[in-house]
């Protein structure tokens, strides 16, 4: 019969299927039996021999995979599709699904990518940055664009930098104001240390200003003196603490208003005494957001952003925080926490914590330098806490940082202390205090 339709050859086109996938059925062609008990959707039919062939063909292949039946018993010539005589006795019957929801459905057919971009839009909607002006970006936890898994599967939440999206190609100035520790027993000199670094900052006309944290000393929520101590009838309230955080930095910004200096453009990176508050409406939830909402209060109306405590303020490349959190996220310190920070940082960094200016420089394989320079403190001249009046904590620094960046490293610094500060604008502190 083959030969009279042109052969194997001629019958494997008709049938669409390859001559090697034919040859498979040709020697159980002699043994079928069975014939075709139905044919659907007749078409014209090419040739009688041709569907007894076919027939033929399907009763050989009936035993087979459902998968290969299905491909050689389509005719695609005259568009007849030839059924099996039974069911492959091999198939097992196929357990019913359970039904996925139309949502889920649609979500799992989403792309990967475009849920990538839907989740940068989302962090844009909820996170958004603060530095419009600077031509900032959002940028993943490994510094390139993608944001983190959690968010592209809304699984979980995490915090977000904020840099500069491109480094300067020219000098740039920010003054860097460091530890202020504002105490209600102190108001006067801490206020005046504000005034004097306002008006250094009208000098100088700083294109940022960053405060490096603790600007107050919270002393209410020291965690070190218990409430239930006789010293602890020396600790104000909280509500004096933000009375005096608030004088302090109404002071601050008295200048800086006047004469426009770094509008938009002044940050402030919580530190380790702001982080107390947090700390305790942790542990008294029903206050959670009352004294955190009125510093961040402050703040804001003074045109002020801010970061939590650990967390890096970014400008042009260089890192501004409080202090960098080691893996075990404690503070970076020792004798020489400077050199440490350098070390272990890819990014120049400037912070504060110990209260002393201090530089360190360290080289790495690829021959690039980083920096981590310390601001010190804007405290009153010789004021020391009480908990390191008798360490080796007492021998401090006192004054404002000045740096200077430009292509996303830090060109150059000064630290500019209190007595030099009191000297060029004490006579204007005391015409504005009085």
């Amino acid at each position: 019969m083959h030969e009279q339709l042109g052969g194997w050859d001629a019958v494997a086109a008709h049938l669409g299927v390859s001559g090697r996938t034919l040859s498979r059925y040709r020697a159980g062609l002699s043994s079928v039996q069975a014939s075709v008990e139905q044919v659907s959707a007749p078409a014209p039919v090419v040739s009688n021999d041709l569907t007894d062939l076919v027939a033929k063909l399907a009763a050989a292949m009936s035993a087979q995979s459902a998968a290969t039946q299905q491909l050689l018993l389509k005719i695609s010539g005259n568009g007849a599709v030839i059924e099996p005589v039974r069911k492959p006795v091999t198939q097992k019957p196929v357990a019913a699904q359970r039904p996925v929801p139309a949502a889920q459905s649609a979500k799992a057919d989403v792309p990967v990518f475009d849920r990538i971009q839907s989740a940068k839009r989302k962090a844009d909607r909820h996170h958004p940055t603060d530095q419009k002006g600077l031509n900032s970006e959002y940028v993943g936890p490994l510094g390139d664009g993608r944001p983190y898994a959690g968010e592209i599967f809304g699984v979980s939440k995490r915090r977000h930098a904020r840099v500069s999206a491109s480094a300067s190609t020219r000098p740039r100035t920010t003054l860097v104001i460091g530890d202020s520790h504002f105490h209600p027993g102190l108001i006067e000199k801490t206020s005046r240390c504000m005034m004097l670094a306002s008006l250094h900052a009208v000098a100088i006309r700083p294109e940022h200003i960053v405060h490096i944290g603790d600007g107050s000393d919270w002393a209410s929520l020291c965690r070190h003196t218990r409430n239930d101590t006789w010293k602890a009838r020396e600790k104000p309230s909280l509500n004096q603490d933000l009375q005096c955080f608030r004088e302090n930095w109404t002071v601050l910004n008295q200048a800086l208003d006047e004469h426009g200096i770094a509008n938009g453009k002044r940050h402030y990176c919580w530190g380790n005494h702001d982080a107390w508050i947090s700390t305790f409406e942790d542990s008294t939830p029903e206050l959670k957001g009352l004294a955190s909402g009125e510093l961040k209060e402050i703040l804001r109306v003074a045109g002020w952003t801010d970061t939590d405590y650990g967390e890096y303020y970014w400008i042009g490349g260089v890192a501004y925080v409080h202090v960098p959190l080691n893996i075990m996220a404690r503070p970076a310190g020792g004798q020489t926490a400077e050199n440490t920070i350098a070390l272990q940082s890819t990014r120049d960094t400037v912070f504060g914590h110990t209260h002393r200016h201090a530089v360190g420089r360290r080289p790495k394989f690829d021959g690039v330098v980083t920096t981590a320079v310390n601001a010190g403190s804007c405290m009153p001249e010789l004021y020391v806490g009480e908990y390191a009046q008798l360490t080796q904590g007492r021998a401090l620094d006192y004054g404002v940082l000045e740096v200077v960046d430009f292509d996303g490293r830090i060109q150059s610094f000064r630290f500019v202390t209190m007595r030099e500060l009191e000297a060029r604008y004490g006579a204007e502190a005391d015409r504005r205090l009085a």
